[in-house]
């Protein structure tokens, strides 16, 4: 971690929770509120700039390779919404 800057790895995950939170469905898996924390709270600690933030929330899904490990996540979140919060 650098000093006063959150690491590549949480600022990858932060973005990553902008964008699920865009998605049709995914309101039933994150928690309420997390997305748009996340967004002010990346713009106001300088992590990420307005337009950065914006990119996230309009950037696609793209699963090109089973080998990924984004991809791996990807579709182990699909197989848990499909048997566990998206049922009813």
């Amino acid at each position: 971690m650098r000093k006063d800057k959150p690491s590549r790895t949480a600022l990858k995950l932060a973005l990553n929770i902008v964008t699920l939170g865009s998605k049709p469905g995914m309101e039933a898996i994150l928690p309420g509120g997390i997305v748009d924390a996340t967004r002010k709270l990346l713009v106001a600690s300088g992590a990420a700039g307005e337009r950065t933030v914006k990119w996230a929330v309009n950037k696609p899904l793209c699963l090109k390779s089973k080998k990924t490990a984004n991809s791996k996540f990807f579709t182990d979140l699909q197989k848990f919404s499909s048997c566990c919060c998206m049922t009813g």
